[in-house]
């Protein structure tokens, strides 16, 4: 057959043609791209839903962490009260200090927290550690004594019951938290902004009037690492138990804002892991991630100004056994109860809409000195005289106060005046007045280039008033803080840590701001 086909083809060697196959068409450019971006897209894919189902177990087990373990809390889950759906829920928290000299284990900060669906607010309700109060601790007749031993002498499902009799709320939600994790979780979110109202100092040399905690802060607007923030909100030697509460909350506060608009994903494990290594959350029938992801949510969207702070007013001091504690009265008592559970929150500002027709703003006309408000004095003295050293150093008009509330007078601490210049941020001064009360609060004026602080993200309402724009920030309807921006820089009027100046007082003193020298 070989040979056969050969001589055929010899034989027909001169009629034989050659052709050359066409080249196979090569895919066009875009055709190339939207391959190449379809197989991103499934790659992308794979990897998202690979990490979504690693980032739901790990969440699944980050929320099993929290969950009651400890004998004594699981007894307590007992007292709990099942949160309806879409109604209010309330939780005690419990900071509890170990203390390494001993094994007493103190409650340090006591604190319901309320949120309101309805209402879209958080209210907090701190209880005076020093409170005298009927403990209720389980098979044993009930005595009284400070409220901040309950935990150790009555255990949490003592004080469940202790406070139950003593505000009539029933809680849905325990969480004790370790004092060495309140400093792990700041650190973790690479600190915390705070207003600190005054000079801060102690060095423990060991003597009876320094047997305390090391603190060294100066007054003004700044980060706080985990252990400054420690001490700052546990402070309480050279003021009252009140005050402590005050920046408990004002911390809370801080830290709702810092997670909520400032927080970088990155340091999502570290939190969490901070959190759950310190945090153990008692619940009536078990947490799930879409409770704990409802909570978190709903913290975050909260309008400005709905985190509402409740104080225990109207208590004395009274000596029981030899020791300074402190008695409310039940109408006091109620009082506190009823403004926790009916908050009362300013709206947040609406931003004002341009109109095409709009005119150019008029140049502030100068007005008639008007007559002082009730609870001012005019003084423009003191602050200028405050202010006037500063002038070379910052890089923007001074304002000076030219009106006071009434018994104020210039700060002096440890080793601080009543005015300093401080660097606030990377680039940017800031200049800080403290003034004193009698009462023994402390009121402040920042003055700063730093538009971009975090505080001033929660404003509430905005006005227009002689050419010149204010904000006002709440705390439920007290005014906390009135901010001037004039020329590139902002002017803070800070009030007390328990908000003593009323919102009258407050936007005289800012209303009365006036550049240096003019």
């Amino acid at each position: 057959m070989r040979t056969t086909l050969k001589r055929a083809l010899r034989a027909d060697a001169g009629d034989v043609r050659y052709y050359r196959a066409p080249a196979p068409k090569r895919p066009s450019l875009l055709r190339r791209c939207l391959r190449v971006l379809l197989v991103l897209v499934l790659a992308a894919l794979a990897l998202a839903l690979g990490a979504a189902g690693g980032v739901a177990l790990w969440l699944d087990r980050s929320v099993q962490q929290l969950q009651a373990h400890t004998p004594a809390v699981k007894r307590a889950e007992k007292q709990l009260v099942q949160p309806k759906a879409g109604k209010p829920a309330t939780a005690l928290l419990l900071g509890v200090d170990k203390r390494l000299q001993t094994a007493d284990r103190n409650t340090d900060t006591m604190m319901l927290v309320r949120a309101d669906p309805r209402t879209k607010t958080i209210s907090l309700l701190s209880i005076p550690r020093d409170l005298d109060v009927s403990l209720y601790c389980p098979g044993r007749p009930v005595t009284s004594g400070r409220i901040n031993s309950a935990y150790e002498r009555c255990g949490p499902k003592g004080v469940l019951d202790t406070i139950r009799h003593l505000t009539g709320l029933s809680v849905n939600y325990l969480a004790l938290v370790d004092f060495r994790g309140f400093q792990q979780i700041v650190d973790r979110l690479g600190g915390i902004w705070m207003d600190v109202d005054r000079r801060y100092y102690n060095r423990n040399i060991g003597t009876p009037e320094t047997n305390y905690a090391n603190i060294d802060l100066q007054p003004g607007y700044q980060k706080l690492t985990g252990a400054e923030a420690l001490a700052y909100v546990r402070y309480r030697h050279t003021d009252s138990d009140l005050y402590r509460l005050a920046r408990e909350q004002a911390f809370v506060q801080a830290v709702k804002d810092q997670i909520a608009r400032h927080f970088q994903p990155l340091k999502l494990p570290g939190l969490v892991n901070a959190i759950t290594s310190n945090v153990e959350i008692g619940s009536k029938q078990g947490l799930s991630d879409r409770t704990m992801l409802g909570y978190a949510f709903f913290a975050a969207q909260l309008p400005p100004g709905h985190v509402v702070q409740t104080a225990l007013t109207n208590v004395s001091e009274v000596v029981i056994g030899g020791a300074d504690e402190l008695a409310a009265t039940p109408d006091a008592i109620r009082q506190a109860v009823r403004s926790f559970l009916h908050p009362r929150v300013v709206g947040a500002a609406k931003p004002a809409r341009a109109s095409k027709h709009a005119r150019p703003p008029r140049p502030a006309a100068r007005r008639p000195a008007a007559a002082v408000p009730a609870g001012v004095v005019a003084d423009a003295a003191t602050g200028a005289q405050l202010l006037r050293p500063f002038e070379p150093k910052a890089p923007f008009t001074l304002e000076t106060p030219t009106v006071l509330p009434e018994g104020s007078t210039p700060s002096w601490g440890y080793a601080s005046a009543p005015a300093r210049v401080y660097e606030i941020a990377s680039g940017h001064k800031a200049v800080r007045l403290v003034f004193g009360l009698p009462s023994g609060e402390y009121w402040g004026i920042e003055e700063t280039d730093w538009s971009a602080a975090p505080i001033l993200a929660d404003r509430n309402t905005q006005i227009v008033r002689g050419g010149r724009t204010y904000t006002f920030y709440y705390h439920g309807s007290r005014l906390h803080m009135v901010v001037l921006h004039d020329r590139g820089a902002t002017y803070w009027v800070v009030n007390t840590l328990l908000d003593g100046l009323s919102n009258q007082t407050m936007r005289a003193v800012a209303f009365g701001l006036r550049p240096l020298g003019v």
